[in-house]
């Protein structure tokens, strides 16, 4: 199976190394002079004590992508739209039909642009818990591999679903598919919220929330608010087994620095207009209060202009 990824950072080489030792054949889009060169060059590798050389098949040019079976969309949310714009235009100038897109990008709707731009059939959105982060471009250093999970679909698009999840399956990749994905992206996103502008802001790692009051404090009010939100949209969700998955999720990543506070230290744009920032805008929609998520997505906002100098 020929699997373009668009969006060659942790996630995208994550999934694209463990796709190749399943026996696919991924194809990583270098999108910039430096991504080109270490592509080329290998990614060193990191992951339980181990190391080891990946060398992704990588092409610059982005049509090449639509060629393949399916896309993997792993860019980060707020560069959803004008990867999308990219993608569709290059599609129509070449006359090219789009393959089926997998969105596995974070927040609520990071996969409009995709949708707006190719429609409704032709894109899907799913989640992944694996984690990863590339301290430097030759070098990815994988912190977990929690569970993928995919849509359940009919036709040729269940059957590449079904085609990709035995794919990951057999890379090392947990991965699943469900039937109400909507459930299982809104579980993501709170959890998401709850720890992410939290521990970022804060700057320490995931876990050291658990041990200060003042900040599971703020975990806590944002888990309620979204929990009332997501009610509002149709999607039940207990406050009690969220708050439950949100500890467990710290325990379990409790060393990791969040990819929010790596972002934040670097100057880059943050996806927090898609994690509390789409929580508040869809509680205004519902009469809904949403104070602890509105003060953490506008402090969140507010760092990264002070860091990069530039709007968000």
């Amino acid at each position: 199976m020929n699997i373009g990824i668009l969006g060659s950072g942790s996630l995208g080489l994550l999934f694209a190394s463990h796709l190749q030792t399943a026996g696919a054949r991924p194809l990583c889009l270098a999108h910039s002079p430096a991504s080109a060169i270490a592509l080329q060059k290998g990614i060193s590798i990191r992951h339980n004590g181990r190391e080891t050389l990946y060398r992704p098949d990588s092409t610059k040019i982005p049509a090449d992508l639509l060629n393949c079976d399916l896309i993997l969309v792993c860019v980060k949310a707020w560069q959803a739209e004008a990867a999308a714009a990219e993608l569709a235009a290059v599609a129509g100038l070449g006359g090219l039909q789009a393959p089926l897109l997998v969105s596995l990008m974070n927040g609520l709707h990071a996969e409009l642009p995709f949708r707006q731009s190719f429609g409704q059939q032709l894109v899907v959105a799913g989640l992944s818990y694996a984690a990863a982060n590339r301290p430097s471009p030759e070098t990815l250093i994988i912190a977990g591999l929690g569970p993928t999970l995919l849509p359940l679909a009919a036709g040729r698009t269940g059957e590449k679903l079904q085609r990709l999840t035995q794919l990951f399956e057999a890379g090392g990749l947990p991965c699943s598919q469900v039937q109400d994905i909507d459930r299982a992206i809104w579980t993501k996103a709170i959890i998401n919220s709850a720890i992410n502008p939290v521990a970022g802001l804060a700057a320490i790692p995931n876990g050291e929330l658990l041990a200060k009051p003042d900040l599971l404090k703020l975990s806590t009010a944002v888990i309620k608010e979204a929990a009332a939100v997501a009610a509002a949209e149709g999607i039940v969700l207990p406050t009690d087994q969220l708050y439950q998955q949100f500890l467990q999720t710290c325990q379990a990543t409790a060393a990791n620095r969040c990819s929010m506070l790596a972002d934040l230290q670097a100057g880059r744009p943050t996806e927090v207009n898609w994690l509390n920032g789409s929580i508040v805008q869809l509680a205004e929609r519902h009469r809904l209060a949403a104070d602890t998520n509105r003060e953490l997505w506008q402090t969140v906002l507010a760092r990264s202009r002070e860091k990069s100098g530039q709007p968000e």
